[in-house]
């Protein structure tokens, strides 16, 4: 399946772009085979929204980076770039970090899994 982040784009509307993140998170859900080979147009495009500094984008990027780890299991590893970026997000608020380490540890356990 081909997951479009088109949507997410660099609108300066806050809420457009968790909008279009929510898009591609219900794309990734009710597809049936995600590849791994996502594009590098969906890696630039992740990793402006997880250095976003609207924190309603950047806790939606993180969801978003979640999902993908639950569709594409073991081929999460080819993206390990973006879950370099969820480290820094670890000084943020205690929401923040909670949610940045309920993502890390569903990674963590996506990959021992395969």
């Amino acid at each position: 399946a081909v997951v479009s982040t088109q949507s997410t784009g660099d609108s300066s509307v806050w809420k457009e772009r968790v909008e279009g993140l929510e898009n591609v998170e219900k794309a990734m859900n009710s597809a049936m085979n995600i590849t791994p080979n996502l594009g590098s147009d969906f890696q630039a495009s992740m990793k402006g929204r997880l250095l976003d500094k609207n924190m309603a984008v950047k806790t939606k990027a993180i969801g978003v980076m979640s999902t993908l780890g639950k569709v594409l299991g073991a081929g999460t590893k080819k993206h390990k770039e973006l879950m370099v970026l969820l480290v820094p997000l670890l000084a943020d608020s205690k929401k923040m970090i909670s949610v940045v380490i309920e993502t890390v540890s569903d990674l963590n356990n996506m990959l021992k899994e395969s």
